[in-house]
C-alpha cells in the first residue's frame, strides 16, 4: 500500500486539508509540538479503519466547532487504485463508510459499509488495524 493523497476535513487540528504524497519518494513529517504531525499518521489510520490507536471514539476526533469530519485517503495496492473514504459526526453525510476503485479518477467499483470497507482494506493492505499500529504506526509513548 503506498498513500497518495490524504484530505482531512474536520479532523482534529485540520479544518481542511490535502496532503499529497504522490511526488516523494519517501515522505518524512516534522514540526513542532502540536503542529499536527500525528494527526496526519491518525488520519491515514481512521481513513484504512475507521479509528486511530489513541482515541476511543470519533467526537474525540473532530474539530472544535465542526459538526461533521472526514478522512480520505487515496491509495495504490497491487496495480489498483482505491480511495476510502470514512465520515463521522452528527452532520456526517451518507456513506458513511466508503471504498471506490478508480481508474483514470472514474470509479469503477464501489464498497459500502462499515463491515464491508473494513474487511476490503485489510485484505488490499494485506494488515489488520492491530497489525497496522504494531508494525507501521507506533502511538506516542508506546515504543518498547
Amino acid at each position: 500500500m503506498r498513500p497518495q493523497t490524504l484530505r482531512l476535513i474536520g479532523f482534529r487540528s485540520y479544518a481542511d486539508e490535502t496532503i499529497d504524497f504522490r511526488h516523494h519518494g519517501l515522505v518524512v513529517i516534522s514540526g513542532d509540538t502540536g503542529a499536527g504531525k500525528t494527526s496526519i499518521l491518525d488520519g491515514i489510520s481512521f481513513a484504512l479503519f475507521g479509528r486511530t490507536s489513541e482515541v476511543a471514539g470519533s467526537r474525540e476526533l473532530l474539530t472544535l466547532g465542526a459538526t461533521h469530519g472526514e478522512t480520505v485517503l487515496t491509495f495504490s495496492a497491487g496495480q489498483a487504485t482505491w480511495r476510502v473514504t470514512r465520515r463521522f459526526g452528527r452532520d456526517a453525510p451518507e456513506p458513511a463508510h466508503l471504498l471506490e476503485q478508480l481508474e483514470d479518477d472514474d470509479v469503477v467499483d464501489r464498497v459500502i459499509g462499515a463491515t464491508t470497507v473494513n474487511t476490503a482494506v485489510a485484505a488490499l493492505i494485506g494488515m489488520t488495524f492491530q497489525s497496522f499500529t504494531s508494525a507501521v504506526l507506533l502511538a506516542q509513548g508506546r515504543f518498547a
